[in-house]
């Protein structure tokens, strides 16, 4: 089996299960209150893919469903000193591209936030800047789910909206 076959394969699967998983969650908060909030909110999960050619971005890949459904990928850049070099957390910065079978619905978003290497977290928050869901602010956060630094993948919850980067500060 290719190598693509085998990672489009485990996309479909990853995707079905977060499918399933945010309309478990949905059961637990009525949709009128994310109505009420102006907030949406997808699952995701992504594995790590690797750096960038010159090494700077850290690179996943994954899927995404809820109110975004999709491919999902993650660049970012570690930037800046660590605000606390002790426990290994570190200010980053990048882009979200989400793209689906509607390339109507395709977004990308600029953000900025921490990679906490050790508590094994991540935290952005920023605005869609191109595509679906233009100007429309967010946030994302990730439990960081392998145990060697360097090859983290992320499973995680984006919500958009103003109550959702509100709600982060």
């Amino acid at each position: 089996m290719s190598g693509t076959t085998h990672t489009t394969r485990r996309a479909l699967v990853s995707a079905a299960v977060l499918t399933l998983s945010v309309l478990a969650l949905g059961a637990f908060r009525p949709a009128s209150d994310a109505a009420r909030h102006g907030e949406l909110s997808s699952a995701y999960f992504a594995q790590f893919a690797g750096r960038s050619a010159d090494g700077r971005e850290m690179i996943w890949r994954g899927a995404i469903a809820g109110a975004a459904v999709g491919e999902f990928t993650v660049r970012l850049t570690q930037t800046g000193q660590a605000s606390d070099p002790v426990r290994g957390k570190r200010p980053v910065e990048g882009t979200i591209m989400v793209v689906g079978e509607d390339p109507a619905r395709a977004f990308a978003a600029q953000v900025r936030g921490t990679i906490d290497w050790q508590a094994r977290r991540l935290a952005l928050t920023g605005q869609v800047t191109t595509g679906d869901r233009r100007g429309t602010p967010l946030t994302q956060t990730a439990e960081l789910t392998n145990s060697e630094r360097v090859a983290h993948n992320l499973s995680g919850e984006m919500h958009f909206g103003p109550a959702a980067v509100a709600a982060a500060q």
